[in-house]
C-alpha cells in the first residue's frame, strides 16, 4: 500500500523535497530586516506589555510572531530559515493536491514543479523568510480542501439533482476555512483562499435546487471553520498572551490604509526604484506567460467553469494585493507564487501527448517551462552573488561588547540590528513604516532620547524618511548625548555619553547570498 502510494505520487513528492533542498543554500544568506524584527518580537512577548506585543509594535497578525516564536525556540535564524524550506515544500505538496483534483497527474506535477522553482527564485524575494512565503502552504492547502469539498464533477452535474455524496466533503470544508483563516492570520492581505472559495461557490451554486443548497451548506461549514480558528482559538490565545483583538485588528488593516496615504504623500524614499525592480521581476519571471495560458485553456473549456472563475477571480486579487502595496518590496511578488502555479497546472492538466495535430497544446507548457527555466536561472545565479549584512554586523558587534542591562536603538529602521544585539530596544518601532505612521515627527523618540530610559547604543541610518525640520531636530538631539566610539563597514556606532564600553570589533560587511 505505502509503495502505491509513493509510486502513484513520487514526481510529486521528489519536487516537494527539490523545493527543500533549493533553499538550503540561502540559510546562510544576509538576515533580512523583515526576518530580524519578527524574531526580535517574538522573543519577548511572553505577556502584556507597553506596546502591541509585549514591548514592540509591528503591524502584523499573531500567528506569524507564534511561528517565529517557534523558530527561535529551535535556534533563532537558522531555523527560521529551516522553517521557510518546510513551509515552500508543503506549499508544493498543497499545489499538487488541488490540481490533482481537477485535471489529474500531470496537472499535479506541472503546477509542483512551478512552485518548487518559483519558490526557490531570488528573483521574487524567497530568500528571506516573510509572512508570503509562511502563508503560502495555508494558501495551497486551503484550496486543496476546498475542491474536494465541492460537488464533483465540478462542470457535469445536472441542474437540480442532488450532487453524489462525496465522504469528507463536510471535513474538507471545514479544514478550507480552518487554513483560510490561518492564513490570513500570518499575513494579513493573503485571503487568497477566502477569495478562491467565494468565487468558486457562487459559480457552482449558480441556480437552484440541491447542488444550489449542497454548496451553500458547504461553504456555511468551511465560514465555521474560519471563525472557529480566527476568533475562539487564535484569538482567545492573542488575548492571553496580552494583545487586545481591537489592537491587533487596527495593526492589521487600519494602519495599513494610513500607511498608504504617508506612502503616497512623503516625498519618494525608494519607492520609484524599488517599482522598477519589482516590475521587471514580475515580467521577466514568466509567470504572466502561465496566466496567459490558463486563460487560454479555460476559453477552451478545459478547466471546469467554478474552478476557472475562482482561480481568475483568485489571480486578480492577488495581482492587485501586490500592486497596491505601496511598498513595492520583491517578497511581495510570493503571494502569487500559488495561484499561478496551480493555474499553469490545470492548463496542462491532461494535455497527453504532443502529437503533431495537438501542436496548440504545446502553448502552456512552453511558458511553464520558461517560467521554471528563468527561475532556476535566477537560483543559479545567487552562488556569484554578495549582499550586504552590515544592519547584523551593527548588532553582532555591539553584541560583543554591551554589558548587562544595556539597550539599542536603531534610527529608525533595520530590525535586525537590534535582534542581532541581542538587547532590548525602549522604542517600540523597529521599522521605520510604523515610525513614520505614529510617530512622525519623531517626538516620542526624541522624548526618549532626553530621558531616564535613553537607549545606552544607538544606531543611526541615514534615510531621508522623515522631513528635514524632523531630522535636525533629531540629530541635535543624538549630538548631544551620544558620541562614536566604533564602525561597522564605515558606519558609526554611537554610545551614550557618561557610558564606557569597550570598542566594538569590525564584522564582515558581506557574504555571499547562496553556499552550502
Amino acid at each position: 500500500m505505502r509503495a502505491g502510494v509513493v509510486g502513484r505520487h513520487g514526481t510529486v513528492l521528489a519536487l516537494a523535497a527539490a523545493a527543500v533542498a533549493l533553499r538550503l543554500p540561502f540559510l546562510g544568506a544576509p538576515e533580512g530586516a523583515d526576518e530580524g524584527g519578527y524574531l526580535a518580537v517574538a522573543r519577548q512577548w511572553h505577556g502584556a506589555g507597553p506596546s502591541l506585543y509585549g514591548h514592540y509594535w509591528v503591524d502584523r497578525p499573531p500567528l506569524l510572531i507564534a511561528l517565529f516564536q517557534v523558530a527561535s525556540a529551535f535556534g533563532g535564524m537558522p531555523a527560521v530559515r529551516v522553517l521557510g524550506a518546510l513551509a515552500a515544500g508543503v506549499a508544493v505538496l498543497g499545489v499538487a493536491d488541488a490540481a490533482r483534483r481537477v485535471a489529474g497527474h500531470r496537472a499535479a506535477v506541472w503546477g509542483a514543479a512551478l512552485a518548487a522553482a518559483l519558490l526557490a527564485s531570488p528573483q521574487l524575494g524567497t530568500v528571506q523568510v516573510n509572512g508570503e512565503l509562511l502563508a503560502a502552504p495555508f494558501v495551497a492547502w486551503s484550496v486543496a480542501c476546498w475542491l474536494r469539498a465541492l460537488p464533483q464533477p465540478l462542470d457535469s452535474q445536472p441542474p437540480g439533482e442532488l450532487p453524489a455524496k462525496r465522504p469528507g466533503a463536510a471535513p474538507a470544508a471545514f479544514g478550507a476555512g480552518v487554513l483560510a483563516a490561518c492564513a490570513v492570520l500570518v499575513k494579513q492581505n493573503m485571503a487568497d483562499p477566502i477569495v478562491f472559495g467565494t468565487a468558486s461557490a457562487l459559480a457552482a451554486a449558480w441556480g437552484t435546487g440541491a447542488v444550489h443548497r449542497s454548496v451553500v451548506r458547504r461553504a456555511a461549514v468551511g465560514a465555521a471553520g474560519g471563525l472557529v480558528t480566527g476568533l475562539v482559538l487564535v484569538g482567545t490565545w492573542t488575548m492571553i498572551r496580552g494583545a487586545s483583538l481591537t489592537s491587533v485588528f487596527g495593526a492589521m488593516y487600519p494602519f495599513r490604509v494610513r500607511a498608504a496615504v504617508v506612502l503616497a504623500t512623503l516625498p519618494d524614499q525608494g519607492q520609484a526604484q524599488r517599482f522598477g525592480v519589482f516590475m521587471d521581476a514580475w515580467l521577466s519571471s514568466g509567470v504572466l506567460l502561465v496566466v496567459g495560458a490558463f486563460v487560454w485553456a479555460t476559453v477552451r473549456r478545459r478547466v471546469p467553469e467554478p474552478v476557472a472563475w475562482g482561480l481568475c477571480a483568485l489571480l486578480v486579487w492577488a495581482a492587485a494585493s501586490v500592486l497596491l502595496s505601496g511598498g513595492f518590496w520583491d517578497h511581495y511578488l510570493v503571494q502569487l507564487v500559488v495561484p499561478v502555479s496551480v493555474a499553469g497546472g490545470l492548463a496542462l492538466g491532461g494535455t497527453g501527448s504532443f502529437r503533431r495535430r495537438e501542436l496548440g497544446r504545446l502553448v502552456p507548457a512552453l511558458a511553464a517551462a520558461a517560467v521554471v527555466l528563468v527561475a532556476l536561472t535566477h537560483w543559479a545565479l545567487a552562488w556569484g552573488t554578495k549582499a550586504s549584512d552590515r544592519g547584523v554586523g551593527a548588532g553582532t558587534a555591539i553584541a560583543a561588547v554591551a554589558a548587562p542591562g544595556d539597550t539599542v536603538v536603531s534610527l529608525v529602521g533595520d530590525a535586525e540590528t537590534v535582534e542581532a544585539s541581542g538587547l532590548m530596544s525602549p522604542y517600540p518601532y523597529l521599522w521605520t513604516l510604523p515610525a513614520q505612521v505614529d510617530d512622525p515627527h519623531l517626538t516620542r523618540l526624541i522624548a526618549l532620547l532626553n530621558g531616564p530610559g535613553a537607549p545606552t547604543w544607538l544606531v543611526p541610518w541615514n534615510r531621508p524618511s522623515f522631513p528635514p525640520p524632523t531630522r535636525e531636530r533629531l540629530a541635535a538631539v543624538v549630538a548631544a548625548h551620544y558620541r562614536a566610539v566604533g564602525a561597522v563597514c564605515g558606519h558609526p556606532l554611537l554610545l551614550r555619553d557618561g557610558v564606557t564600553r569597550g570598542a566594538p570589533p569590525a564584522e564582515p560587511c558581506d557574504v555571499r547570498l547562496a553556499r552550502w
